[in-house]
């Protein structure tokens, strides 16, 4: 295995971010353990198939996804963050190879993480030339 290493776990490979399917996948190995991991727009993490199919040659639901309860409460929950100024990437992981497991993949979600991403010192300036432009 090669990449990036941390605590036992080598990252050996990823499918970096496309804006069109709002998502990043990572391999990752720790000994014969083989993990693959997705982060980005919650709704895509969650059902990579919300708003319109995409062409991500991995294509998933959560193991949860019918389960009403548990996809409002995430829901509620990144639009609380949203609203408290914190842009969210969800994250979810499948045990095994995604590509090689292919519709066996099991994903399960694993949380979001929120990041604080403050408007920069321009923004005000910028948005007032934008109501005379």
């Amino acid at each position: 295995a090669t990449g990036n290493s941390k605590d036992g776990y080598v990252q050996t490979e990823i499918i970096g971010f496309n804006p069109s399917v709002k998502r990043v996948v990572a391999f990752v190995e720790s000994g014969d353990k083989t993990l693959t991991i997705a982060k980005g727009l919650p709704a895509k993490i969650l059902d990579t198939e919300a708003g319109a199919p995409d062409d991500h040659e991995l294509q998933w639901k959560v193991d949860k996804i019918n389960d009403h309860a548990f996809i409002k409460s995430v829901n509620e929950t990144d639009t609380s963050l949203s609203t408290s100024g914190y842009k969210t990437i969800a994250i979810a992981v499948c045990e095994g190879n995604a590509r090689e497991l292919g519709d066996a993949a099991v994903w399960k979600f694993a949380g979001l993480l929120p990041m604080l991403d403050p408007p920069r010192e321009d923004t005000p300036a910028t948005i007032e030339s934008l109501h005379h432009a």
